[in-house]
């Protein structure tokens, strides 16, 4: 006789409830609801660890399986559990297993787990594949960061203690003079380390070239990053914009910024008229930032393509078309971006939108951007004080920010 077990039967996607975040389907209740298991371990694996950015910016976005904004994901299972009084530290016995738990471990960067109708499978999950691009400027701009808050905090007269030497606690001052010399003589060497952080390749180079990308890059960037980190920082000051990274300023210069000038000069005069030409720019620039709105992400991607964009530069054949594969290769990654980090389907708009940046911050505003960025006191006063001289005695285009 024999003595096997009949088997048991198998529960069957169609006979299972839908996903109340996602849509998806699932066999058991999570969290005390229809919920399915993905969603309550990225709910586990988010809750108080982790802050996401909404990819629309909305904090609107539709949750659907397979595509979503894992702020509005997050946000979704919230509002479920505050209106099923269920609270985070509740788990189903399908969840709560170390396998289980394991088996849906991954990167932050990874995509949305979702469960799909198999009938081999019963979860199949698409993840990611790292962005490498995107991932080495991220580090190699908050190195950039630490050194350049660490350096401009240190040579002040009165340097804040070395806990207090984080962006967190930062003791942001307006700027004067002599303080935006140092600031930007600070970025300017270390846009050297970020380049070949970011871009190995970039030690290849002749030290000439080097240089003229790095000065290239300080035009385009030094305003666009200013403007950015002033709408983060300074939302309530639209007339601010940063100096250097721990010094701002506005169109509307004072006595407490020529006091550490060297040269005697005019001062209404040229308050007056870096008053004029500086309220202009600094509007735009902070209402341009304010209407994009970028996420870490985008101003990420769009400062790796402002270093490659060589446009107006008298450079060989062979940097342009280096330029142009780091470029081609920037926009290929950013893409992917969207289509598999973000699942945005659609995404034209957002990306043309993206690219006006570099039209707004183009080096052919060289002249209203040295303006901004050294803020020449009248030409008369600058002329010679901020001359940069490349490695081989030849003066490079930072010299030439002092001239008309």
């Amino acid at each position: 006789m024999s003595t096997k077990r009949p088997a048991k039967p198998k529960k069957r996607f169609g006979d299972c409830q839908e996903c109340l975040v996602c849509g998806g389907k699932t066999i058991s209740a999570h969290l005390g609801m229809n919920v399915c298991r993905a969603c309550s371990v990225f709910y586990r694996r988010s809750v108080g660890k982790r802050v996401y950015e909404c990819r629309s910016n909305t904090g609107k976005c539709e949750v659907s399986k397979g595509a979503t904004c894992r702020k509005c994901r997050f946000e979704r299972i919230e509002r479920l559990l505050a209106t099923s009084g269920e609270g985070e530290g509740k788990k189903s016995t399908d969840d709560s297993s170390p396998d289980s738990l394991k088996e849906l471990e991954g990167d932050a960067d990874h995509t949305h787990r979702c469960e799909a109708s198999s009938s081999s499978s019963a979860n199949e999950c698409a993840t990611a594949q790292p962005r490498q691009i995107v991932e080495r400027i991220r580090s190699s701009y908050k190195t950039m960061c630490q050194i350049r808050l660490t350096s401009e905090l240190l040579i002040r007269p009165d340097p804040p203690h070395p806990l207090l030497m984080n962006e967190d606690d930062c003791p942001y001052a307006q700027a004067t003079f002599g303080t935006m010399q140092s600031s930007n003589r600070i970025l300017l060497t270390s846009i050297l380390g970020f380049g070949k952080s970011a871009f190995p390749e970039l030690a290849d180079l002749s030290k000439q070239l080097q240089w003229t990308l790095a000065v290239n890059f300080l035009y385009r960037f030094g305003p666009f990053e200013s403007s950015y980190r002033a709408d983060k920082l300074f939302p309530q000051y639209p007339d601010r914009i940063f100096a250097g990274f721990t010094y701002w300023l506005t169109h509307n210069y004072d006595e407490h910024y020529f006091s550490d000038c060297p040269n005697p000069i005019d001062k209404e005069h040229v308050m007056s008229s870096m008053h004029n030409h500086c309220k202009t720019h600094h509007t735009n620039f902070r209402t341009f930032m304010r209407r994009l709105k970028l996420t870490e992400t985008e101003f990420l991607y769009l400062s790796a393509l402002l270093f490659w964009t060589t446009d107006n530069l008298d450079v060989p054949d062979t940097l342009s078309a280096i330029a142009a594969q780091h470029r081609a290769a920037i926009m290929q990654e950013l893409h992917v971006y969207f289509k598999e980090e973000l699942r945005m389907d659609n995404y034209a708009a957002r990306l043309g939108e993206l690219l006006t940046a570099i039209q707004m911050f183009d080096v052919k505003n060289r002249r209203s951007q040295g303006k901004l960025r050294v803020s020449a006191a009248g030409q008369r006063v600058l002329r010679g004080q901020l001359r940069v001289s490349c490695p081989t005695g030849r003066s490079a285009a930072a010299g030439r920010v002092m001239r008309s």
